[in-house]
């Protein structure tokens, strides 16, 4: 019996392309098993998967939080201790999975994380939550990570963990932040994985994936933090000053003037 799944969710990119698949097709024991969960309109297994490696199609595209929920059923119903999770675009080093697995030997944690950069160098994960929401310094400092990379320890979880109301953006705050809450135990380890990071330029986002983060953003801290919305607000208004000198598009200046103003994009 495998006691490690790890999990790649695939969109719109050929299996065989992703960064993730070719990382670990070439590290991971044959012990363990892989689960590919594809939310491609079309499906994206291009290539013949190795043994104990298995595949799902979801052509209706839940989003993240229904791709790692079924992850973690999978782990339940098969006995599977620890659940690692990888985004398509992620570049796992060399000896990652040798230190995971000594890491996880004796953990008691809920989850373990390593470091992740992006291509240029600049840390992503893990991180304080609240850093990057408000302006001024809050009394809270909340640990959390992105989830591409993070391993969770499926006994200590709930039956659905995910929170579906954060389908993709702020998925990975709200996991953290429950967690936090609950007063769970997170490790960090010292591999350092690459990330691109979709999210690392407004300008070359388009419209819709635009609001809809923003839009995340501030369900967030209307949930966690309602009495600090001002406070994000400001925050806003501040990116938006800064996105204004940098020739951000000018659609994109008016979703942040709508969060500033009124906390909500529409």
């Amino acid at each position: 019996m495998a006691s490690h799944l790890y999990l790649i969710v695939l969109y719109n990119q050929p299996l065989s392309h992703a960064q993730s698949y070719q990382s670990l097709v070439s590290q991971v024991d044959d012990a363990d098993e892989v689960l590919i969960y594809d939310n491609s309109p079309v499906s994206q297994l291009d290539i013949e998967l190795p043994g104990g490696w298995d595949y799902r199609h979801d052509a209706t595209n839940p989003g993240l939080a229904a791709a790692y929920n079924f992850a973690v059923a999978q782990c339940v119903e098969k006995g599977i201790i620890w659940l690692t999770i990888f985004d398509q675009d992620t570049d796992v080093p060399t000896g990652f999975f040798a230190t995971l697995k000594k890491a996880v030997v004796n953990s008691d944690a809920t989850a373990i994380v390593p470091r992740v950069v992006m291509q240029n160098g600049t840390q992503i994960s893990p991180f304080m939550i609240e850093n990057g929401l408000f302006v001024l310094k809050h009394r809270q400092h909340t640990l959390a990570a992105i989830n591409s990379g993070v391993t969770l320890n499926i006994p200590k979880l709930d039956p659905q963990p995910f929170n579906l109301k954060f389908p993709l953006d702020f998925l990975d705050y709200d996991f953290f932040k429950r967690l936090a809450q609950n007063h769970a135990s997170i490790e960090e380890i010292t591999p350092t994985l690459i990330q691109d990071l979709s999210l690392g330029n407004y300008r070359e986002m388009s419209i819709t994936r635009f609001t809809a983060f923003l839009s995340a953003e501030g369900r967030f801290v209307a949930a966690y933090y309602p009495g600090q919305m001002w406070q994000y607000r400001l925050r806003v208004f501040v990116r938006l000053i800064r996105s204004m000198l940098r020739r951000v598009q000018g659609d994109k200046l008016r979703v942040m003037a709508r969060m500033s103003l009124k906390g909500a994009v529409d």
